[in-house]
């Protein structure tokens, strides 16, 4: 599914972290069925982050052998998780029966930050996160690590 438009909470949050300094990284659905509106929400947010010279940079995910990835995550600081089947849009953050944990602790945030350091630098083609059904989506989920020092 589609994260949905710029003004989409989760996006701007996301943005907004990384104004803050927050080093962002969105790696999100290629999927056929997501693909154009996710491409959009790319490069609005690295058109963004070019313009305004924020850490910020965000790209699609090409996994061969998927149709579709239904689990998204959130690593943050490499410290707190966020793995469920929320997806990144009003709708399934509003209407949907969707599932979230959240993991605290450096083994688990090690852990899922360097899957996705893997997933990114391949252009998620591997999706190592995949295997156990988890795709890290971002880490958006930045700006509640920074509220808290």
């Amino acid at each position: 599914m589609a994260v949905g438009s710029p003004q989409q909470p989760f996006v701007r949050a996301t943005l907004a972290a990384a104004r803050r300094g927050v080093v962002v990284r969105v790696l999100l659905s290629g999927a056929w069925y997501a693909r154009e509106d996710n491409r959009k929400i790319v490069r609005w947010l690295n058109e963004r982050a070019d313009a305004e010279g924020f850490p910020l940079k965000a790209k699609l995910a090409e996994p061969r052998g998927y149709e579709k990835i239904h689990a998204k995550g959130v690593v943050v600081d490499e410290r707190h998780v966020v793995v469920g089947s929320l997806n990144w849009n009003n709708h399934s953050a509003r209407e949907n029966p969707e599932v979230a944990l959240v993991l605290h602790g450096a083994e688990a945030g090690a852990y899922y930050a360097k899957v996705f350091r893997v997933d990114w630098k391949e252009g998620g083609r591997r999706i190592l996160i995949g295997r156990c059904g988890f795709v890290a989506v971002g880490v958006a989920g930045a700006i509640c690590s920074r509220r808290g020092r």
